[in-house]
């Protein structure tokens, strides 16, 4: 299957396992799933989800997304945006699986981290089919932890003169977390192409498990006969500085500065998270 936006992936996707999918019930949760589905997006900054059915978040997307670039695992960071992160944590501190962008971007091993191995590898041979990274170590395949990485694996190939991301899931609930995974895991592509200095390419994602979990059967009966609305795209960058800078405002902002850097291509990003601030404390 070949979307051009996240709204077009949704929507054909909830009708799907609405339709195909079958009654499973994993940790006693009823659930509709639907077995080894893979999709494209042949667009990927297409990827702000604008269907009012699902009632997409930016500043929750945001916030995760400058979480994962900032290498953090606080769960307050992001509880600020959706309380039920804190769900997720064994602690009460700390996200320990799906912490993704402190696997990939932050923790080292023999001085170098995961990330800048990906990027060596593609520079020094653009055809490598080692570009590859894993988020889920043996030692986190406990049954009682609360958060076992959704995320399989992800592989980065350059082809074409693009580079393209293949994302593995082995769980995906498609109404809560696929909107997510879909802006997060699409500017994971997109820094992968500022750092080579070639264009984005195709997005594929593959989930063992594509799920929709009972309380949520209706919402996606409406998400799927939604009308067609304007695609939703980010704004375009021009420089990794540019998110190195998002990740650093959106901290600012969440503790507490209300006149951050607005000027530069993410000036919207900026707003919707000062938004998102006066309205917290409205509250």
């Amino acid at each position: 299957m070949r979307f051009s936006s996240s709204n077009k992936a949704l929507k054909s996707l909830a009708s799907l396992v609405l339709d195909r999918g079958q009654l499973t019930a994993p940790r006693g949760m009823p659930t509709i799933e639907l077995l080894g589905v893979q999709f494209v997006l042949t667009n990927p900054r297409a990827r702000i989800v604008t269907l009012p059915s699902r009632k997409f978040s930016l500043p929750l997307a945001l916030g995760e997304l400058c979480w994962h670039l900032r290498g953090d695992n606080e769960v307050g960071a992001l509880a600020y945006y959706a309380k039920a992160w804190r769900t997720f944590t064994d602690d009460g501190r700390h996200v320990s699986g799906s912490c993704y962008g402190r696997k990939l971007l932050s923790d080292s091993c023999e001085g170098t981290t995961a990330w800048n191995r990906l990027v060596n590898l593609l520079r020094h041979d653009p055809s490598t089919r080692r570009a590859t990274f894993s988020f889920i170590s043996n030692e986190e395949q406990v049954e009682a932890s609360r958060d076992v990485s959704c995320v399989s694996n992800i592989q980065f190939l350059l082809r074409g003169g693009k580079i393209h991301l293949f994302t593995f899931m082995r769980s995906n609930d498609l109404f809560l977390g696929l909107p997510y995974d879909l802006f997060l895991f699409t500017y994971f592509q997109e820094l992968m192409s500022l750092e080579l200095g070639v264009p984005m390419g195709e997005y594929h994602h593959y989930a063992t498990s594509l799920h929709i979990y009972e309380h949520n059967i209706v919402a996606c009966k409406n998400m799927a006969q939604e009308q067609d609305l304007p695609d939703g795209y980010s704004p375009k960058i021009n420089s990794k500085q540019d998110l190195v800078e998002l990740a650093e405002t959106e901290a600012s902002i969440r503790l507490g500065d209300t006149s951050p850097y607005r000027d530069g291509p993410l000036t919207a990003y900026v707003e919707a998270l000062l938004d998102f601030r006066q309205n917290v404390h409205s509250d």
